[in-house]
């Protein structure tokens, strides 16, 4: 299988979704006192099945993958309802690309307002950002058809900024779970964590803004190559008599 084709559909899932969960269950261990093990095994305790490796690696795996998946609203409504309106301009390169005060050239320009007139609902003067959204992901699916290799590292990119974005609402969960057991009286609070917990935060924050950034121009660039190649292809390069 090409190497194309295998990182959307594997590494994707490893990235974004299996990574930030084992986290999220390491940090659920360290915050109520757990071990990975008793936590892992919790539905076969009492069984022989318990004391099995083979069922924790599955376990683990599993649950990793399924608080992933959990995680992911939590990281769209953080990323939505507080990032977007902090950093506008970064989450804004579409808007951007497409404007005359932008710093993309006029060809780029015009193939790419081109090319969100057709993705949308015709030409306009304005779109709003949900129509750009959407938009961005019609040029990423179809950089994804037409070139499957760049279409891999988008991918991996988008990968990257979800796992960002996951790691981020992970932080404040571990906090709160651990100073809720500190006020129960199950452990002591561990201030210099919470501190840790709080840079991990803010670092993984940033880096989900930074990473969207370089993912939405990369898109654009990517999709003004492929099509400005589809344009040369379709012309002839000499007028026949």
């Amino acid at each position: 299988m090409e190497v194309g084709k295998v990182i959307p559909q594997f590494f994707y899932d490893l990235i974004s979704r299996v990574l930030p969960g084992a986290v999220g269950i390491l940090g659920g261990c360290w915050a109520t006192g757990r071990s990975v093990g008793e936590l892992a095994t919790w539905p076969f305790r009492g069984s022989a099945l318990e004391e099995s490796t083979v069922v924790l690696s599955v376990a683990l795996l599993a649950s990793s993958y399924l608080l992933g998946q959990l995680l992911s609203p939590l990281s769209d409504f953080y990323e939505r309802s507080v990032l977007r309106r902090l950093f506008k301009k970064r989450f804004g390169v579409l808007r951007e690309a497409i404007s005359v005060r932008g710093d993309y050239s006029q060809a780029v320009r015009e193939l790419v307002a081109e090319g969100v007139s057709d993705a949308g609902r015709g030409d306009k003067r304005e779109y709003n950002d949900e129509e750009l959204g959407s938009a961005l992901f019609v040029f990423y699916d179809s950089v994804r058809v037409q070139r499957p290799e760049v279409g891999a590292r988008l991918a991996k990119i988008r990968a990257e900024y979800r796992l960002y974005g996951s790691l981020a609402v992970i932080q404040p969960l571990v906090l709160l779970l651990h100073l809720l057991g500190a006020v129960l009286g199950h452990h002591p609070l561990n201030r210099p964590a919470g501190w840790v917990l709080s840079v991990i935060f803010l670092l993984a924050s940033w880096s989900l803004v930074r990473t969207y950034w370089i993912f939405q121009r990369s898109v654009i660039n990517n999709y003004y190559a492929v099509r400005a190649d589809g344009v040369r292809a379709s012309s002839p390069l000499v007028e026949e008599e």
